[in-house]
């Protein structure tokens, strides 16, 4: 990745354990690209603005918390 390489957002943003993902929010999405290049390679929608982001020890998921409705996702990154 290049320094000069820019996301524009405003929410909360994580990078996996091994530091080879990185996730942002943006409003009720989380879009989630590879740190070297910054290619996208998923995006998810929700049904309220996410809060929290964590990756899972291995990197193959990601727990989404949405306390405005008082749920707790999970989803596969493969």
């Amino acid at each position: 990745m290049k320094l000069s390489n820019c996301i524009k957002f405003s929410g909360f943003s994580t990078f996996s354990k091994n530091g080879n993902l990185l996730s942002i929010s943006k409003g009720t999405n989380i879009v989630i690209y590879e740190t070297n290049n910054l290619k996208k390679i998923t995006r998810f929608n929700f049904s309220s603005q996410v809060i929290q982001i964590e990756f899972s020890p291995d990197s193959n998921y990601i727990l989404i918390g949405l306390y405005k409705v008082n749920e707790i996702e999970i989803k596969s990154l493969k």
